[in-house]
């Protein structure tokens, strides 16, 4: 067994599923799984380290890197401290996305398990809720990311755009493979994609294959929820095809505006050119 040495920590929604497949399928990997909500979650950080540590149980001498993907440790500056105090040598990969294109696809996936049905201009200006986070707070990088950059060195943390996985998934991954030190293998990188534009067939459905995820998370069954993620048939059942939904211009614009500062100080803290996403 050896201890992780990296971790992918967000935010959600830029592409940790198609990642996990990706860093699942290279020999010189070992990844426990994602969300594993260890060091964010008190109810799960107080069952210590060797309870942690089991899920890694699985690497050996052959995996040069060891890791997790928990996409909301981001927003969580107790994760960072607890991770910091774990080995302060941990890899931390952040992969950012168009702050108004994350949130609305985090408005897809609480419409997808049955969180809320208004439209998301109202769902961003009423301040909804998942996971304990504001709706419109997870397009906000900038503090997030400071937690992380004022106790880990600069070396041993990675940025990356997700613009650039949607542009050149080969050159995206080479990143990420330099980063954790293993060898480049661009083939991977052919892995067809997740396809998550879904919706609940019934409401109940939505929360239930929620509580149900968490619940097999809490007793440490990371490798079934795997499987039923990864389910043809169960994603048939709970799932549909989603009505058509998108954002108007003028929302987009309307929501842009709020992020302009933020993304500025996130480029001066990343040397990431975002530009993009506010001009």
């Amino acid at each position: 067994m050896k201890n992780p040495n990296f971790i992918y920590i967000g935010p959600p929604k830029t592409g940790s599923k198609w990642i996990t497949k990706v860093l699942l399928s290279h020999p010189e990997i070992f990844v426990s799984g994602i969300d594993m909500y260890f060091f964010d979650r008190n109810d799960n950080f107080v069952k210590g380290y060797s309870w942690y540590k089991n899920f890694f149980k699985g690497a050996s001498a052959k995996h040069l890197a060891v890791g997790e993907l928990s996409h909301d440790y981001i927003y969580s500056s107790d994760a960072a401290k607890r991770i910091h105090a774990f080995d302060k040598n941990m890899k931390i990969i952040i992969n950012l996305r168009n702050p108004v294109d994350l949130c609305f696809s985090v408005y897809k996936a609480m419409i997808k398990y049955g969180e809320i049905s208004m439209p998301f201009a109202d769902a961003m200006i009423n301040k909804e809720k998942t996971h304990g986070i504001e709706l419109m707070q997870y397009g906000k990088y900038y503090d997030n990311i400071i937690n992380y950059t004022e106790l880990f060195d600069n070396e041993n943390i990675l940025f990356l755009n997700y613009d650039e996985l949607v542009i050149d998934k080969k050159k995206f991954m080479k990143q990420i493979y330099d980063f954790l030190e293993v060898t480049d293998i661009p083939q991977l990188s052919d892995l067809p994609a997740y396809n998550t534009a879904k919706e609940s067939r019934f409401k109940i459905l939505g929360i239930l294959a929620k509580a149900s995820a968490n619940f097999l998370r809490k007793i440490n069954l990371l490798q079934v929820l795997r499987v039923l993620k990864n389910s043809s048939l169960l994603k048939k059942i709970l799932f549909r095809k989603r009505s058509e939904n998108s954002m108007n211009q003028y929302d987009i614009a309307r929501f842009k505006k709020y992020y302009v500062e933020d993304l500025k100080n996130v480029e001066n803290l990343t040397k990431l050119n975002l530009s993009k996403w506010y001009n």
